[in-house]
């Protein structure tokens, strides 16, 4: 049965196998110092418009090891970090950032998207208080956003500059969660280096858009940078053998393979998108990316399970179910064809 529940159900990418095994008989240093991470890291910079001077490239196993690392790093015992209601740290990582001690402050979204405006307003809550009154309180000090959101949904540019405009002035620290980044580049005015550019810290995602394993942590602030293989350990992140990883973003940054991925996974869910609407299904959301959101009724969810696998998200007050459809790079164009037809003979 074809799979739509996620976007790592593959191994992974041919061209990353590839370099896993002309690599594999050659002895490397430990902790991500052997010189196909270097590579990645060059290849990494480059792209982002960055010098070594400028950022550091750390290699993480996962995307909520990456999430609490750095937040782990850069926050306080008494401060917070600013989230959209729907954030991935919030909603989905079993409160690893809380557990931590420190507060999420949540912000409610639109689209999945946390908006300048609302980030502006806690901050500006927060100082109107007296020094006892922000005694009581944990103290904003970050910003998190997922690039694209927990519902597919992309920032534009103007939209990154404006957030990155109220973080300045407020001093937060603005992380960019980037698990599915090769999707959301390819749909967003931003480029990867406007992304480098506005914010403080991001991760460029491995997992979910065609590695074994892996994320790539692309710091700027210096101090940040000094503490964070510290922290890393710590948590329990530090990789012994980081070639893994690195050998995943020495491919991704090769020939562009991470941003051809991207575009052509979100592609194959946009076909799947449309045949839903052309249906009469409703759509909970209009996600641009590589993953949809269909509002069906018992019987279209009896007739696709039938078909393929996928994520069923929640019933709605409205006695519909909400589904996850995901694409990636092991989606075959087979399976594309036979969710579409089954999708056109759905009963209303």
């Amino acid at each position: 049965m074809y799979q739509f529940q996620c976007d790592y159900t593959g191994g992974c990418l041919p061209e990353i196998l590839k370099l896993l095994t002309e690599t594999n008989n050659e002895e490397l240093p430990g902790y991500c110092e052997d010189q196909i991470c270097k590579e990645a890291s060059s290849l990494i910079l480059n792209a982002c418009s960055l010098t070594h001077d400028q950022a550091e490239v750390f290699w993480l196993p996962s995307g909520t090891l990456a999430n609490l690392s750095v937040l782990t790093t850069v926050l306080r015992s008494n401060e917070s970090v600013i989230a959209s209601e729907d954030a991935h740290i919030f909603t989905a990582e079993a409160g690893a950032v809380e557990a931590h001690g420190h507060k999420i402050e949540t912000s409610t979204s639109k689209d999945g998207k946390i908006q300048a405006s609302l980030i502006e307003k806690l901050c500006t809550d927060y100082l109107s208080r007296d020094p006892i009154g922000q005694a009581h309180l944990t103290r904003p000090a970050a910003v998190y956003l997922a690039f694209p959101s927990e519902f597919g949904t992309v920032y534009s540019l103007e939209g990154l500059r404006q957030i990155s405009s109220v973080c300045r002035k407020y001093g937060l620290f603005l992380y960019v969660d980037g698990a599915r980044l090769a999707y959301g580049l390819s749909v967003s005015d931003a480029a990867l280096s406007d992304l480098a550019q506005l914010s403080d810290a991001f991760y460029i995602g491995g997992t979910k858009c065609g590695a074994l394993i892996g994320e790539a942590v692309v710091i700027k602030d210096a101090a940040a940078r000094r503490r964070f293989l510290g922290t890393l350990r710590m948590c329990g992140g530090l990789l012994a053998k980081g070639r893994l990883v690195g050998a995943a973003f020495k491919a991704f940054f090769t020939d562009d393979l991470y941003f051809r991925v991207g575009k052509e996974a979100v592609d194959k869910a946009q076909r799947i998108q449309k045949a839903f609407t052309d249906s009469g299904v409703e759509m909970y959301i209009d996600s641009p990316t590589n993953q949809i959101f269909p509002l069906v009724n018992e019987r279209q969810l009896s007739e696709l399970s039938k078909c393929c696998r996928f994520k069923v998200l929640k019933r709605t007050e409205s006695a519909k179910y909400l589904l996850r459809f995901c694409t990636s790079w092991s989606t075959e164009e087979t399976a594309v064809q036979l969710l579409v037809e089954t999708i056109k003979k759905l009963p209303r």
